[in-house]
């Protein structure tokens, strides 16, 4: 180190009190200097902070690195490096008496595998050099995994410990406990209730959150309506509200309230001060998503509101794959976050997950399906799918490997993710003898998003309809000479036939509500969208799209049950809310016929008798419903088949 004059603060003297141990704060060294070579700092370099801060490798034992081999060692790895990539894992400990920052270490090198290609670059990690090195010295962190599910650290290892003051040096010492909580603040014992983790293995999600450990943090899509609740009283108790109390006075793992950068307010855990700071600045944790953040001070409130909700947000990891690399890359976690987060797509962006494992942990081991992450033209993908596991795709992209269950959940797997829990334990929901393992849907939304699932089909065993019975129905379309569609009208039947029979005020919401709708800005194959018709093909109808091409799209229109070519995506708009979930209303009737006639000419016969009566209330005589429906269409005037007259012209002939 070049001989200059250093900032420095004063450790500890010898018994001489001829030389002392000084921290020069601004290049990170510890030197031993002359009492005659230390003079008080002028008050203008005061002003100024610290140009250089302690760092420590998370994923390894504090006790590594203490042996001058392994340092040297660790010299020589950084020395040719102008420039490292440090990645934080967590927010700033204390390490004997000083706050360092737990972090990994990285750095680009270039690898010539074949000396006629180029140069292969590749990022190395500091932690998996030195544990390679067979240095008996390197440990990484042990965890009893007996007591796994920590509240908060030891008031012994929060505090800090002092400096003293050097009688022959005056003014030399900082005390460096400043951005500690004062020693006589409130303490509460308040805990946030842990998250409730599902009790199905089948559900929709909302994911709010992906830590540096690929942890996926996640609600349950059909508890969206009471967190809006909950969001929505927090900011209307706290919107212009004042600090509460001391900015001194937090202690760490408190519960307060605080304000994200959206200037919405959310329940926090109050995590530390940022050092340095003058209580001005905290590190918190937003409970309810998982992620943690630098607030200002003033913007935390120690009044509680929101006690009776547990927290939302719970921890998943997919459970087939590991990253290629040591730990996750940043790009990596900024993707897996781009395709899970929630707030995409309008916040419609749902994920479809399903437990691998067992239900009594966190994080939970899944596996989670992406809605459409490549475009139907990316030619990455030599099929397109509207749904694509999200395992797969990291593997597509050459960002992680295929694994088992048993080394996604290794020791030292779970070492990786213990740093990120925050004392966030889990509670085990109890699953009612009435629940079915299938995809949890809510009562108003049967279908979680207008344009991710298919449209429900009509299950007619709730109809119990046998041969001989009769049923009120309209014509919908004819779709072969022996098979039409038909739209069920209620009759006489109750209320038990409102969800087969909700045509007309089904079509009457779509054409109301449509026409407000956005558009569909990339049609895909799998899509369920609102098309338009016509006026006379039915104006705005649900539709499924089937074929992605060139000339157009090939939709399935649900309700008329009939497929039709779309030229203009223009004519596709998302669907409403209120048309979601509501089953397919064309029906598929089985004709109990035998053409005598060629099919073609049957059909055009049929066609011409059935449409000119298109408007008519008819009857079905059912023959069979078992699967699907057989029957007659009857004229309800005269109880005879429609289609009577060609069998007395030897066109057909009835069973």
């Amino acid at each position: 180190m070049p001989a200059a004059w250093y900032r420095g603060l004063v450790i500890h003297p010898n018994q001489d009190m001829d030389t002392f141990m000084v921290r020069l704060v601004d290049v990170g060294r510890v030197v031993k200097v002359k009492a005659s070579a230390l003079y008080t700092l002028a008050p203008q370099f005061l002003t100024e902070n610290a140009y250089s801060f302690l760092v420590h490798l998370s994923q390894l034992s504090e006790d590594s690195g203490t042996t001058r081999e392994v340092v040297k060692y660790m010299e020589e790895l950084v020395r040719d490096q102008e420039v490292v990539t440090l990645h934080r894992r967590a927010p700033p400990k204390l390490v004997d008496g000083q706050w360092s920052l737990p972090v990994e270490i990285s750095w680009t090198e270039q690898e010539d595998v074949d000396p006629f290609l180029p140069s292969i670059k590749r990022e190395v990690f500091m932690s998996q050099r030195l544990l390679s090195n067979n240095n008996s010295s390197v440990k990484t962190v042990s965890f009893d995994f007996e007591d796994f599910d920590i509240d908060e650290p030891s008031p012994e290892a929060m505090k800090l410990t002092k400096l003293k003051e050097t009688s022959g040096v005056k003014n030399l010492i900082s005390q460096y406990s400043h951005f500690l909580p004062s020693t006589n603040t409130n303490r509460t014992n308040f805990k946030w209730s842990n998250p409730e983790l599902p009790a199905k293995r089948h559900f929709y999600a909302r994911a709010t959150f992906v830590d540096d450990s690929g942890q996926i943090y996640m609600h349950l899509h059909e508890q969206r309506l009471q967190y809006r609740s909950m969001r929505s009283d927090l900011n209307n108790h706290f919107n212009k509200s004042s600090p509460d109390c001391a900015m001194d006075s937090f202690i760490p793992y408190q519960e307060v309230i605080a304000q994200y950068v959206d200037n919405v307010w959310y329940r926090a855990r109050f995590l530390g001060y940022v050092p340095d700071s003058e209580y001005e600045q905290s590190f918190v944790l937003f409970v309810d998503w998982g992620n943690t953040s630098t607030v200002s001070t003033n913007l935390l409130r120690s009044n509680i509101v929101g006690k009776d909700k547990p927290i939302f947000a719970f921890r998943a990891v997919l459970h087939n794959v590991l990253p290629n690399r040591l730990a996750w890359a940043p790009g990596t976690i900024d993707f897996m976050m781009e395709k899970v987060l929630y707030t995409k797509m309008g916040g419609r962006n749902m994920i479809k997950v399903k437990v691998e494992s067992g239900l009594d942990r966190q994080p939970l081991l899944v596996s989670i399906e992406l809605y459409s992450p490549l475009d139907p033209g990316d030619t990455r993908s030599e099929v397109f799918k509207p749904w694509i596991d999200m395992a797969e795709l990291l593997v597509q992209k050459k960002e992680a490997r295929y694994v088992s269950q048993d080394e996604v959940n290794s020791l030292e797997q779970k070492r990786s993710r213990k740093p990120f829990d925050y004392g966030v334990g889990f509670t085990v929901t109890k699953r009612r003898k009435d629940d079915k393992d299938t995809l949890a849907i809510d009562d108003k939304l049967a279908v979680v998003s207008t344009s991710h699932d298919q449209i429900p089909r009509l299950d007619l065993s709730g109809l119990h309809l046998q041969s001989g019975s009769v049923v009120a129905c309209k014509l919908a379309a004819v779709d072969s000479w022996d098979r039409v569609f038909i739209h069920l009208l209620s009759g006489d039947r109750g209320e038990g036939m409102d969800i087969y029979s909700c045509f007309t005020s089904l079509d009457r919401c779509m054409q109301d509500k449509c026409r407000e709708m956005p558009p569909v800005i990339t049609p895909r194959e799998g899509l369920t969208v609102a098309v338009w018709r016509g006026r006379d093909g039915g104006g705005w109808c649900r539709a499924e799209i089937v074929t992605c091409e060139e000339a157009g799209y090939l939709v399935r229109v649900v309700d008329w049950g009939i497929q039709q070519w779309i030229s203009d995506s223009r004519m596709f708009k998302q669907l409403p809310d209120e048309c979601l979930g509501v089953p397919a209303q064309a029906v598929p009737l089985h004709l109990p016929l035998v053409a005598l006639e060629e099919e073609d000419t049957v059909l055009a016969l049929l066609t011409e008798c059935l449409l000119s009566a298109e408007d008519m209330e008819m009857m079905v005589e059912v023959t069979s419903c078992e699967g699907e429906l057989f029957g007659h269409l009857l004229d309800k005037e005269n109880n005879m088949p429609m289609y009577k007259r060609l069998e007395k012209e030897k066109v057909l002939r009835l069973l």
